[in-house]
This record gives structure tokens, C-alpha cells and sequence, in this order.
């Protein structure tokens, strides 16, 4: 006698997910770029989408995919009317008839910085409030104060503060102050 036990049944295939998008940031007119993701339930025909434009995908594993984003999907033409602060776009990966959950990477218009008050201190003065105006200011600008990395509260597109500590006020000298946007940008 031979007993068999025939069990049958179905796997459940792996939702398609995204976690994660690198870089999380880009600017408005930058150069191509690579997109990085990972997630769940990627397979060999899974695809990045930007702004619903299938990208040249390279799956790396089943929970990790990289993609080409061509220079012009990222020009100005592309986003007439850029707000200030930038614009989210919607990144998402498709297998067949998934499609995965959106993740925003952000475009950020052209950083420029256009005026810093006061444009000058007192060498051994008490730590002080400079204002920066300019173009292109979004959530995550910094203020670099002479290479220094400054907190930094947004106020608009156009303008922020920063507070110089006093410990970079000691000696009289000629400093830099530049900005730094969160894609990576400086003006």
C-alpha cells in the first residue's frame, strides 16, 4: 500500500511596495540622475515610474531597484510654474497590473542667494540673527556661515534666518555665507 498525501494550494504573491526613494530631493534643472528605491514584491519586470514615464529599471533584488532619470524629465520646461518651495512628484513602481504605493521625491527650483543681513559684526560680539533672501528656499535650507552649518528657520521661498553663535564672531575676518538646499545645492 502506498498512501499519498496530495496537498495543493496557492503562495500569495508579495504586494508591490515602495519604502524608501533616493535621493529624496533633486533641482529643478539639474543633470540626469540615478533614482534609487526599495520596497517589497519587486521581480525582474518591475519598473519605476516618474510622474507616470517608465524609467530604464535595474532590479537589484526583490526589494531593491535603481533607475536612469534623464535630465529632461527634470527641466524647467517640465514643471511650468514651479512653486517656491518646489513641487512633489510621484514615484511608483509597476509589475504588469500592480502598481505600488506613491513615494514624493521633491523639485526644487534654482537656488539663488541675493542679500545677507546684517553683512557685517563686531569681532568678539554676542551671537547674532543674520537674514538671507533669495531664490529657490524650501524645507530643509541651511545656512553655511564661513563653512559652518547653521540652523536655520525658513520663513518663505525667499527669505530665512540663521543665528550665528558667538564662538564664530571672535576674530575680524572676511567670511563666506552661502546656502545650502536639501537636494544638495549651494548659492
Amino acid at each position: 500500500n502506498v498512501l499519498s498525501n496530495d496537498v495543493s494550494g496557492e503562495v500569495a504573491a508579495i504586494p508591490l511596495q515602495l519604502s524608501s526613494i533616493s535621493p529624496a530631493n533633486v533641482n529643478l534643472n539639474g543633470p540626469a540622475f540615478t533614482l534609487r528605491a526599495t520596497g517589497s514584491g519587486f521581480s525582474r519586470s518591475t519598473v519605476l515610474n516618474f510622474r507616470g514615464t517608465a524609467l530604464a529599471t535595474a532590479v537589484l533584488s526583490d526589494s531593491s531597484l535603481e533607475a536612469s532619470v534623464p535630465a529632461d524629465l527634470i527641466a524647467a520646461a517640465a514643471f511650468p510654474g514651479i512653486p517656491g518651495e518646489g513641487l512633489d512628484v510621484a514615484i511608483t513602481a509597476v509589475d504588469g497590473a500592480a502598481t505600488s504605493n506613491a513615494l514624493n521625491l521633491r523639485v526644487v527650483p534654482a537656488l539663488t542667494l541675493t542679500s545677507v543681513n546684517p553683512n557685517s559684526a563686531v569681532a568678539g560680539a554676542a551671537a547674532t540673527t543674520i537674514t538671507v533672501d533669495g531664490t529657490g528656499f524650501a524645507q530643509g535650507l541651511t545656512v553655511v556661515f564661513d563653512g559652518s552649518a547653521l540652523p536655520t528657520t525658513l520663513l518663505s521661498p525667499t527669505r530665512a534666518t540663521a543665528v550665528v553663535p558667538a564662538n564664530l564672531l571672535t576674530t575680524a575676518r572676511a567670511v563666506g555665507v552661502t546656502v545650502r538646499n536639501a537636494a544638495g545645492a549651494t548659492a
